[in-house]
């Protein structure tokens, strides 16, 4: 009822203001709330993209957890849960199933294999420390992993509220905006969506700042072929000779077997004659279409300058980064598109892994704005 009358006040003023921007905003998540409110609270959150959705109450995310638990238990399956006992007990009564979850407070305590487990835990540290320890056990290793973090507590949200900067309006002589603008508009009206503006800006610039490195452009997760397209129509535009490789099965998501990487399988599906004719018009672009962990392997002698990874999982991201990274030449920048996104923990734990033991050869810098994690490959000198 309060809302409904601030609402009213609201819209009265922006009857007679319609520029206000915030006010703009205001009345829109006011009629937000309201229809949510309408809703029975259940059908609310069913109606929410809950899986990347980043910012959540406690009981959003115990129902979250709760929608992921109660097929799997109705379906006759046993579930494990890691994590707070409490928690475990309040999902019990949402799951309201005759069937008793498997609770355990530490991975080390699992001593049966499970084809499902559930992670009680919200904190990223505390999420990806469990699931590191699941990918390290034998019987937990094939179980598929289900998780959801909360990252509103993470340093670059919680500082968000001192951020002054909303939008995009910067400039740069160096990288002509309206050159970038004037590209992406254009692969829009070529290919589906899917590299994001701010991943865009990344990618082209590292790709001019590998224009006199030696060796090709390489693409691990090339998907319906957006980011691709940007990179092939930027060496056209700005003159850069490079061999593009793009690789990717060009139908559908590889069928994994590690846990983590499970909840890929069946997605991701691709017409590859379409991608074929979208790219004839580009000589030097070669699709490599099957798992790459296999299909890379012809390719391995051929030298590096930029490498985009974007293929979700942690064990393509894993066998890249001691497969691949050998040929990327001194001073090639390689770019983790995805690693910064909430339920790719698989990709962050490979890459930060890797640093850990690699940091001296490589310079690192994580992107919180976009969430890409780059690479560059130190020369001889290590400059």
């Amino acid at each position: 009822m309060v809302i409904s009358t601030v609402l009213r006040k609201l819209e009265g003023k922006l009857a007679k203001n319609v520029t206000d921007i915030g006010l703009i905003f205001a009345v829109f998540m006011l009629r937000e709330k309201l229809s949510i409110n309408k809703r029975k609270p259940m059908e609310a959150l069913q109606n929410r993209n809950l899986t990347w959705q980043q910012l959540f109450s406690e009981d959003e995310w115990l129902h979250f957890m709760a929608r992921i638990c109660k097929p799997i238990v109705e379906g006759g399956q046993e579930l494990a849960c890691i994590g707070d006992m409490h928690i475990a007990a309040k999902l019990q009564k949402l799951i309201s199933s005759k069937t008793s979850l498997s609770l355990y407070a530490r991975v080390s305590d699992i001593d049966a294999a499970f084809n499902d487990i559930v992670i009680l835990e919200k904190d990223p540290k505390k999420v990806e420390a469990i699931v590191k320890a699941l990918l390290e056990n034998s019987l937990t290793m094939s179980a598929s992993v289900h998780f959801k973090m909360d990252v509103k507590g993470c340093a670059n949200r919680s500082l968000a509220k001192h951020d002054i900067f909303k939008n995009i309006d910067f400039y740069s002589s160096r990288y002509n905006s309206q050159e970038f603008d004037n590209l992406y508009e254009d692969s829009l009206k070529v290919v589906e969506k899917k590299c994001q503006v701010r991943d865009a800006q990344f990618l082209l610039q590292a790709l001019e700042n590998v224009r006199y490195v030696d060796g090709g452009i390489f693409e691990f997760g090339s998907y319906r072929g957006h980011s691709g397209w940007l990179l092939s129509e930027y060496c056209v535009r700005k003159g850069i000779s490079k061999p593009l490789r793009l690789f990717d099965m060009f139908s559908h998501f590889p069928e994994e077997s590690l846990g983590l990487d499970k909840m890929w399988n069946d997605t991701h599906f691709v017409d590859f004659e379409h991608i074929k004719t979208m790219f004839l018009p580009y000589q030097n672009v070669s699709l490599v279409q099957g798992d790459f962990t296999e299909t890379y392997k012809k390719y391995r002698n051929e030298a590096i300058a930029l490498a985009l990874v974007d293929c979700d999982s942690y064990r393509a991201v894993d066998y890249l980064l001691h497969f691949m990274l050998p040929s990327v030449t001194e001073g090639g920048i390689i770019l983790f598109e995805d690693y910064g996104h909430e339920p790719c923990a698989g990709v962050r734990i490979a890459v930060d892994d890797f640093v850990q033991k690699n940091s001296r050869n490589y310079k690192s810098f994580f992107c919180a704005y976009s969430g890409m994690f780059m690479l560059i490959k130190n020369t001889v000198d290590g400059c």
